[in-house]
């Protein structure tokens, strides 16, 4: 990668993974200019993703979005411009992209 040295680029990094209720996530990545997270949520129950400006890619299962759109696995990429509400409908893996730094996901 450019502006990067060896020594930068043979680094390895573990991934930490945070426990919520009924929520788990790892921050893959936070850079200046962007921020990337993997989270896994359990089947029938609702949550709300209160963060801004986003993409939201579906890895694993099946959620309904704002109460009306369907999304399956590696169907589409959404982008999100407000809040995001949530509905598993069975167990599901989703990565959360934001081209700029965020430390934490703000999700109920």
């Amino acid at each position: 990668m450019y502006g990067k040295t060896l020594k930068q680029l043979n680094t390895k990094f573990l991934v930490r993974k945070y426990f919520l209720s009924n929520i788990s996530y790892e921050k893959i990545c936070n850079q200046n200019e962007f921020s990337y997270f993997r989270l896994q949520l359990n089947p029938n129950l609702n949550y709300l993703i209160k963060n801004k400006k986003f993409f939201l890619l579906v890895n694993k299962g099946s959620v309904l979005i704002n109460k009306k759109n369907h999304i399956d696995s590696f169907k589409e990429i959404l982008f999100c411009e407000g809040f995001l509400s949530l509905k598993c409908i069975e167990k599901t893996e989703l990565y959360i992209f934001f081209f700029k730094s965020v430390s934490n996901i703000k999700i109920k």
